[in-house]
């Protein structure tokens, strides 16, 4: 596999803590952070698998996800996981190991094709979506993120394409899972 290009890391500025612990401000730096690279990082899925963005959105996420998950195959997109102990409140623990996990090369094309994706739905769902930032409640699994808006329910779709992923790494997933969820997605507005 040649190298893919890595997805940046967000900006110091910003802290590397939790996003729980996050100022508002910082939240909002990092969402504008996204905003600027999204286009870009869609743009690089495109170009490393040889894709073209102006021709039918399931036909291409039916494509790239063939192609996507021919390059999670790599060893330089996965590696196998530690255990990790999990402590519960009643005093009780267990041991977890989810399997593989991705490497900075699986993540970072994972994540953009969360960014396709998105661009997909913002370019054929118009202005029914936008993206928008989850400010509250601040246990909110997306706080401070970067979502779609205008579904039912709030879209990440990078966290939704690198659990995708994962499941593909771990034996569980399908290369048609992309077009399905864009499917699904655009369904949900085409028939409001």
């Amino acid at each position: 596999m040649k190298n893919y290009p890595e997805f940046p890391y967000i900006p110091v500025s910003c802290g590397m803590d939790f996003r729980k612990d996050w100022t508002k401000k910082e939240g909002h730096e990092c969402f504008n952070w996204f905003i600027a690279i999204f286009d870009q990082r869609a743009s690089t899925i495109l170009d490393y698998f040889e894709e073209d963005i102006n021709q039918e959105s399931n036909e291409l996420l039916l494509r790239l996800g063939k192609k996507l998950v021919k390059a999670l195959e790599d060893e330089k997109c996965w590696r196998e996981t530690e255990d990790f102990e999990i402590k519960f409140r009643t005093g009780h623990t267990t041991t977890v190991n989810d399997g593989r996990g991705l490497t900075k090369y699986g993540y970072s094309i994972a994540a953009d094709m969360g960014c396709l994706l998105a661009l997909l739905l913002l370019r054929d769902l118009g202005d029914k979506i936008k993206w928008g930032i989850v400010t509250k409640p601040k246990n909110d699994m997306f706080f401070l993120h970067p979502v779609l808006e205008g579904f039912a329910i709030e879209f990440e779709p990078v966290h939704v394409s690198v659990v995708l992923s994962l499941r593909v790494i771990r034996g569980r997933g399908e290369s048609e899972a992309w077009a399905k969820i864009y499917a699904m997605q655009k369904e949900e507005l085409d028939n409001c």
